[in-house]
């Protein structure tokens, strides 16, 4: 009985191992299709010398890149929260007149 038991647990771990690796592609194709959707009304707004990108974990959105003034990074901040699914923004932007982050 003891070899039965030794047999069966591989299976068992390599079971789990697969539901936790179908989640995280699942994760992975929201937060790709929710980095499009960000990136989408981010160029719809037409910010002004903008270079934006997103990246995007668990829902949470990073802004990465360059914009005209402070007043488009707060610009940028509020477009990406009021896409359906953010959970929440960051920002690492930086404007074209200075290299401070803002925000």
């Amino acid at each position: 009985m003891n070899l039965r038991l030794q047999m069966l647990a591989p299976a068992a771990v390599l079971g789990i191992t697969l539901a936790l690796g179908s989640g995280a592609q699942a994760a992975t194709a929201d937060d790709s299709r929710l980095q499009q959707q960000v990136e989408q009304a981010l160029q719809a707004a037409q910010l002004r010398h903008a270079d934006v990108h997103a990246v995007v974990v668990d829902g949470k959105v990073r802004l990465q890149g360059w914009v005209d003034a402070p007043n488009d990074v707060l610009q940028a901040m509020r477009l990406t929260a009021a896409v359906p699914g953010v959970d929440g923004v960051t920002s690492d932007l930086r404007t074209w007149r200075s290299s401070e982050r803002y925000y």
